[in-house]
């Protein structure tokens, strides 16, 4: 199970959670099984409000599920359409992102 968390910087684990998925740096991708982080740079990150362009470079990496603190419904209704689960967190970093993910503590 892959997991595409937007984050501020390329910290690794450390990497503080963006505030908004669509106008994140980056994404994180967290291989659950293997342990394994890649990153997915926000090419559209100066997109209009609601437009969620960054879904056009998420959607064929973002794997299984996406965590983040916020996204427009626009947003969410086009993950959730390729069946992609949306969850929320207010977790900090990434690493607490992924630990509130498995232990089902988001939204």
């Amino acid at each position: 199970m892959i997991i595409c968390i937007p984050v501020e910087g390329g910290e690794g684990l450390q990497s503080v959670v963006a505030g908004s998925f669509g106008t994140a740096p980056r994404f994180l991708l967290y291989d659950l099984g293997a342990g394994t982080i890649e990153y997915l740079d926000n090419t559209s990150r100066d997109h209009p409000r609601g437009m969620c362009q960054p879904l056009r470079d998420v959607l064929d990496h973002a794997g299984d599920a996406v965590v983040c603190r916020g996204m427009s419904l626009h947003g969410i209704q086009m993950l959730e359409s390729h069946g992609i689960k949306v969850c929320r967190t207010d977790a900090e970093t990434a690493a607490e992102a992924i630990e509130a993910f498995k232990r089902g503590l988001v939204d």
